[in-house]
């Protein structure tokens, strides 16, 4: 690095000028030993940055209304500026003129930094630029806890954001200037030609990791995108295994709901892949890999929990929902906002219209009827009960069920019974006496009791061309010889 002496030649860095006066001797001199440090010579002031470096990380918490929303450890945080200035009685009658800024710490914490350096001059009375920076240099590397709360509180976002990215630039700036072997190629490059696999280490050059990536992605084979490490390959596939065989066994919602998360988290971040596969500018490739991976997880999500992966209903949407709360039929699509029954995949309807039904349908009330059977028919510990329930959730089942053996009995009642259902609103109505043109009390529609049809009139029994011709008091309680 070239210095500037005091008559503002440019000095290279094999010779070094020293300047006669003191002052600048000294500011040349921390020059020498603080690289970075930045210097006014004519104004004898000025400016150092001292990095904080925790070796063992600070726990950033993020706080709302007093309540921590987030948290992060970081490991790099921005720099103390000391700015200084020595004046013409320094260093015998008078301290150098500082000033420090950091906004990691409060005013009071400074403002004890500061006098602590004034009284490094009051006991030598000499040259101590360098001490004092040595000093502050001891207080961050050593002693930082002393300084910054662990852990450190944070009110606004975009100060929190703005840490968390400060951290991840000083780590990717150390990252690049190291040296790695790639452990595909084996050959050796700096860091800016590789990419680093958080999650484990590994590191790999961005062709291989390129080639790799792009080749798995272009064939399909998209459960290849992950660390290409042996060790972290065998533990992708153990880790895999073990997530599957987990939902043999009943699962609480809770544990439904992370097993969903951990299934549908790409390895590989979106970002991180979009980054290694820069080269593809259309980012055609990282889309592709997001539609297959998506089908696959899918595909595996519908074997092992049928019926909670729904598909959106909407013609022309793609999309699928999966079902956490199975005693809650509202399903809504993230994709196009689409609101529907996860029963009837009708428009969502409340539960003041019901949708349920036995008769001619393989479904009752999202469960299979299949399924209802065997539950109905099986022990707790038989291995179908517990499979069943594990996939439609017990609660979902023992309420389910009720309901079936009730719908049972009541539709054995209709049968047995002058009873059908309204054709606009399904409630039940009974014929206790009178002919077959009933009205709902409840929508007040009108129908025909016999064939279910809706009416407005009694044109419905006097038309030759209706089912119902001349039936209007047909089965009528005491009046099974009228006709109209």
């Amino acid at each position: 690095m070239a210095h500037i002496a005091p008559n503002n030649d440019i000095i290279s860095d094999e010779v070094i000028v020293f300047s006669e006066d003191p002052r600048i001797q000294e500011l040349q001199s921390c020059q020498v030993i603080f690289p970075n440090l930045d210097i006014d010579y004519g104004g004898l002031k000025g400016c150092l940055a001292i990095p904080f470096t925790i070796e063992h990380g600070l726990d950033i918490n993020l706080s709302v209304n007093s309540k921590v929303t987030e948290t992060v450890k970081l490991h790099n945080l921005p720099a103390m500026i000391l700015n200084f200035q020595l004046p013409e009685e320094y260093p015998d009658d008078k301290p150098p003129k500082l000033y420090i800024k950091c906004n990691l710490l409060t005013s009071n914490r400074i403002k004890q930094l500061e006098l602590a350096l004034y009284d490094i001059w009051n006991d030598m009375k000499d040259h101590v630029l360098f001490s004092m920076i040595d000093y502050l240099h001891d207080r961050i590397q050593n002693h930082v806890m002393d300084l910054i709360a662990n852990p450190y509180e944070i009110i606004d976002a975009q100060t929190y954001l703005e840490l968390i990215n400060f951290d991840r630039t000083i780590k990717q700036q150390e990252f690049e200037n190291k040296t790695f072997s790639c452990e595909i190629c084996q050959q050796d490059y700096k860091g800016i030609k590789c990419e680093i696999i958080e999650s484990c280490g590994h590191v790999f050059c961005n062709d291989c990791l390129y080639d790799y990536f792009s080749s798995c992605i272009i064939s399909g084979d998209v459960s290849k995108i992950h660390c290409p490490d042996f060790e972290c390959t065998k533990k992708y596939v153990e880790n895999n295994k073990k997530l599957v065989d987990s939902t043999k066994s009943q699962l609480n919602p809770l544990q439904i709901n992370q097993i969903m998360k951990s299934l549908l988290l790409p390895t590989l971040s979106i970002n991180f892949l979009s980054k290694v596969l820069l080269r593809d500018k259309s980012q055609d490739l990282v889309k592709r890999y997001y539609t297959l991976f998506k089908e696959e997880r899918y595909d595996l999500i519908s074997n092992i929990f049928p019926h909670r992966l729904i598909p959106c209903p909407r013609t022309g949407c793609e999309e699928k929902i999966f079902r956490e709360n199975m005693l809650d039929n509202l399903m809504k699509c993230p994709k196009c906002k689409y609101a529907f029954c996860a029963n009837c995949f009708h428009s969502y309807h409340g539960d003041y219209k019901p949708c349920a039904t036995i008769a001619g349908s393989d479904w009752y009330n999202g469960v299979n009827v299949e399924h209802i059977k065997i539950y109905m028919e099986s022990s707790e510990t038989d291995p179908e009960y517990i499979s069943i329930a594990s996939h439609y959730g017990k609660k979902k089942m023992l309420r389910v069920v009720k309901e079936y053996e009730m719908d049972l009995l009541f539709k054995q009642f209709k049968e047995e019974n002058d009873v059908c259902d309204c054709p606009k609103c399904k409630t039940p109505i009974e014929r206790i006496d009178g002919c077959n043109k009933m009205e709902c009390k409840r929508c007040l529609s009108s129908f025909c009791f016999l064939c279910g049809e809706s009416i407005h009139d009694y044109s419905h029994f006097n038309e030759p061309s209706s089912n119902c011709y001349n039936l209007l008091f047909f089965g009528a309680p005491g009046h099974d010889e009228i006709v109209w």
